[in-house]
């Protein structure tokens, strides 16, 4: 007698199968009665022992541990707003800053302070905030945003311009090394 062999696809299911989520699996049900235990695990495609776990009443892992967070959800989402609100100002929070926010949050409801490694942990929880480094701003490009301060070299630039009649069109290659014609390489501006 020839053996039958199945063929599977890349995650281990018979090709040909279809995987069956919602409204499908709760029709596998109500399919008809289950007669035995384990027939019903696998017409809702669950391991026996998640359905035994569930009929005790053990809560699914991800909602146990929703009981373990110091913050509610919604102070946790209040506080990543908080968070992404200071970085588009462009004040974004140290981790001591959120950790004190927290304790703040916290301290309204009479609770215990948040640990050492709470905000690593908070910010590994929510996606949508990141940890930076931020970096110091040096004091002498500070001062030239001020447009008052550059409007002297814009006026240079288009005195040049007119006294050379270079037109619009002429002008490329600026950058923060300046105007270099010709010049691809790194040099040094003192004759060696």
């Amino acid at each position: 007698m020839a053996r039958q062999t199945e063929h599977y696809d890349g995650n281990g299911r018979p090709i040909g199968s279809t995987r069956r989520t919602g409204p499908a699996r709760r029709q596998g049900l109500s399919a008809g009665p289950i007669q035995k235990y384990p027939q019903g695990c696998g017409r809702i495609r669950r391991p026996q022992s998640t359905v035994s776990d569930r009929l005790r009443g053990v809560i699914r892992r991800r909602d146990a541990q929703m009981n373990n967070l110091k913050l509610t959800a919604t102070e946790e989402t209040a506080l990543v707003q908080w968070i992404l609100s200071m970085d588009e100002r462009g004040m974004p929070p140290t981790v001591a800053y959120t950790r004190r926010m927290a304790n703040l949050l916290l301290s309204e409801r009479g609770k215990d302070p948040v640990g050492e490694n709470w905000v690593r942990k908070f910010v590994g929880r929510h996606g949508e905030i990141k940890a930076k480094y931020s970096r110091r701003y040096d004091y002498q490009r500070a001062k030239c945003e001020d447009p008052q301060k550059i409007q002297g070299w814009y006026d240079r630039v288009a005195a040049t311009k007119q006294k050379w009649g270079i037109l619009d069109e002429d002008v490329y290659n600026f950058d923060e090394t300046g105007f270099q014609m010709g010049v691809a390489a790194t040099a040094s501006p003192y004759p060696v």
